[in-house]
């Protein structure tokens, strides 16, 4: 049993972020077959020995990547390969449910779920939303309806001053059907 209170890949993951360490080329085979979505090539990559929780420190985890492309069965191979599935991209502090609530990708929402993604994550924006917020607010009432049926909590608000939940960020843009 490791003496770590954390996953020894999490760690390896902060480790290299913090100091900077270079990939391997396994590691960037992994980045660059996700951001491509070739399933084969990430598969390969994985077992080349590439961490699918590892990335540099200015560079979004591969699980954000593949979401980014609405790859949907490389985001399930890596759900299947424990991504860290709250892992958030370095430009807006967002979750890949929250990525995927923007985009209104159902199929990709659906594979985050399955593997446990937190239906109530709030991003690091300033607003503080949850991906049944973000997408209410964007009228995709698709993933709105999925994020539902798992359960997502309805009334969570955003941390801004405004306090708003998801049926009036709905109302707001003029997304009744939401």
């Amino acid at each position: 049993m490791s003496p770590f209170p954390f996953k020894t890949s999490h760690f390896h993951s902060r480790y290299s972020r913090k100091h900077g360490a270079k990939m391997s080329s396994a590691q960037i085979k992994l980045r660059e077959a996700a951001r491509a979505g070739s399933l084969f090539n990430v598969r390969k990559a994985c077992r080349e020995g590439a961490n699918v929780n590892s990335c540099g420190s200015s560079e979004s985890p591969v699980i954000i990547l593949a979401v980014l492309g609405g790859h949907t069965e490389v985001v399930a191979a890596l759900v299947a390969s424990k991504a860290m599935l709250e892992a958030q991209d370095v430009a807006g502090g967002r979750s890949a449910l929250h990525l995927a609530a923007e985009r209104n990708d159902v199929a990709v929402a659906e594979s985050l779920l399955a593997g446990k993604a937190l239906a109530d994550s709030v991003d690091a924006s300033q607003c503080g939303e949850t991906p049944l917020i973000k997408a209410a607010r964007m009228g995709h009432n698709e993933v709105a309806a999925v994020l539902v049926a798992h359960r997502a909590w309805l009334s969570a608000r955003t941390s801004d001053q405004t306090q708003e939940c998801a049926l009036i960020k709905a109302a707001r843009g003029g997304h009744a059907e939401v």
